[in-house]
C-alpha cells in the first residue's frame, strides 16, 4: 500500500471520525473543553491528511471534494433552524469543517506552490 492510498484512506476515515465526533460534541454528553479538544484534534488530523495527500494526481480531486464538503457543511448549518436536528447537524458540520478545512488548505497551498 503506497503513500497515495494511505493518504486517501486517512482522509476518508478522518472525515467519518470528524462527523461522529461532531455529532457527539453537538450533544450534551461532553463538557465544553472536551468539545474544543475534539475540534483541535480534528484540525491536527486534517493537517496530517493534507500532508499525506500531496501527490499531484490526487490534489485536484481532493480539492474538488473538499470544496463540496465545505459548502455542504456550511449549508448543513442552515438546518439548525429545525429544533430537533439543531445540535446534531451543526455538530457534524463543525466537525467536518474542522477536519476538511486544514486538509484543503495544505493541498491548495501545495498546488499553488507547484
Amino acid at each position: 500500500m503506497g503513500i497515495r492510498r494511505i493518504g486517501t484512506a486517512f482522509f476518508a476515515i478522518g472525515l467519518i471520525f470528524a462527523v461522529i465526533l461532531g455529532v457527539l460534541g453537538g450533544s450534551d454528553l461532553f463538557e465544553i473543553w472536551a468539545v474544543a479538544l475534539f475540534m483541535w484534534l480534528l484540525f491536527a488530523f486534517g493537517l496530517i491528511a493534507g500532508f499525506l495527500n500531496l501527490a499531484k494526481e490526487d490534489a485536484e480531486d481532493l480539492l474538488y471534494t473538499s470544496a463540496v464538503l465545505l459548502l455542504a457543511a456550511f449549508a448543513a448549518i442552515e438546518l439548525s433552524r429545525i429544533d430537533f436536528f439543531s445540535p446534531y447537524v451543526v455538530g457534524a458540520a463543525k466537525g467536518a469543517l474542522a477536519f476538511v478545512f486544514p486538509a484543503a488548505l495544505v493541498i491548495g497551498a501545495k498546488r499553488i506552490w507547484d
